[in-house]
């Protein structure tokens, strides 16, 4: 008698049955949390120049970039932000670009937003942190496909 070795295909198709399900399964996880982990760059940016804006505030009493003379273009100025704030975009990898949006002359808000660079993988994330002395920091992440939609990064507040 003749003894077989080997694999039916009833056995491989079943492997590759299993393989497909849990590839379809974990891809998408996986880009979800590669796409978190870009954003924790941008993160500790804007938690930077939140703390940065309330340390200027509590020495100058009033905000960084609100339209005081002296800080008319000061609020999209890297060279400024880095020299007044010692907030430094340029040395992180993905976000490089920070620019405060808004700030109150009152010193009641500020909107600080960081982008990610177009040449690294991270390209199409822009977060923004809203600052209000009436309650604790928002944190927005929003993400910009290749074909232009928009949509909010999972884990952080959507407007």
């Amino acid at each position: 008698m003749k003894k077989n070795y080997g694999f039916t295909l009833v056995e491989l198709v079943m492997v590759i049955v299993i393989v497909a399900i849990l590839a379809f399964v974990s891809v998408p996880i996986y880009r979800g949390n590669v796409e978190r982990s870009y954003t924790l760059e941008g993160m500790a940016l804007l938690n930077e120049a939140a703390a940065a804006q309330e340390i200027f505030k509590d020495r100058y009493g009033r905000f960084w970039g609100d339209g005081t003379v002296g800080d008319e273009n000061a609020t999209t100025n890297i060279e400024k932000l880095k020299k007044d704030l010692g907030v430094d975009a340029r040395r992180n990898y993905y976000f490089k670009e920070i620019a405060f949006t808004e700030v109150s002359p009152a010193g009641t808000r500020f909107v600080v937003t960081a982008s990610a660079d177009l040449n690294t993988k991270a390209r199409g994330i822009v977060m923004s942190l809203t600052w209000t002395d009436s309650a604790a920091p928002k944190i927005t992440a929003k993400i910009t496909d290749s074909d232009g939609n928009v949509r909010p990064i999972k884990g952080y507040v959507t407007d």
